[in-house]
């Protein structure tokens, strides 16, 4: 799916329709999400050197104070890390579009390359990024409450 068509579909989405992923993680980030934007839904295509597949995922925008914003990438499956990235709101546009290229990219372990800091990301005008892991709700509750309230501003 082209981002076009992705954000076409994000305009007819509802909160009510994330329901049906039974996710609290999703179900979180639904309520975080910023009325100033809306969730965009995006393939993450998982390339390793054996093959690829790919999964249904979502990019989520947090505001974190007034001129930054927190895009956050959940996947369906919950086995799946998720993925934070800081970026400012004059650069917005860009850089959704950015990450939404990156997850749908050939790219070979992407995640890897995100939790080892080995991206280029100058171009897309991320200003750090962060993997959290699904071990607990609570933890992962508090950590992107931490992010959006404290650590980024």
């Amino acid at each position: 799916m082209s981002f076009k068509q992705a954000l076409s579909k994000a305009r007819q989405m509802t909160p009510e329709e994330f329901k049906k992923y039974k996710s609290k993680y999703i179900d979180y980030l639904v309520v975080e999400q910023s009325k100033e934007y809306k969730i965009v839904p995006c393939a993450e295509r998982l390339a390793h050197t054996t093959g690829d597949t790919t999964e249904f995922a979502f990019l989520f925008s947090i505001p974190c104070g007034n001129d930054k914003v927190m895009i956050v990438h959940e996947n369906v499956n919950p086995d799946r890390s998720t993925l934070l990235f800081l970026v400012r709101k004059e650069e917005y546009q860009k850089s959704i579009r950015a990450i939404y290229d990156f997850l749908q990219s050939p790219e070979i372990n992407k995640r890897s390359s995100l939790r080892s800091r080995d991206l280029e990301i100058d171009s897309a005008k991320i200003l750090r990024y962060k993997s959290i892991n699904h071990d607990d709700y609570s933890s992962w509750k508090q950590t992107i409450y931490y992010y959006k309230h404290y650590y980024w501003r």
